[in-house]
């Protein structure tokens, strides 16, 4: 492990975004949308 990574443990995105977008139009959605970008660019990167 990499102190300066932090814990190994990944964060729930969709709380995180949604929390970030708290006073904005849909933030549920907005969440969502951002979730989604996210795995589908893991899914990408990752080798087959």
């Amino acid at each position: 492990a990499v102190v300066e990574h932090g814990t190994r443990e990944m964060p729930i995105w969709g709380a995180v975004f949604e929390s970030e977008h708290q006073g904005k139009g849909y933030p549920g959605y907005t969440s969502l949308l951002h979730s989604r970008t996210l795995s589908d660019y893991l899914r990408s990167i990752q080798q087959e």
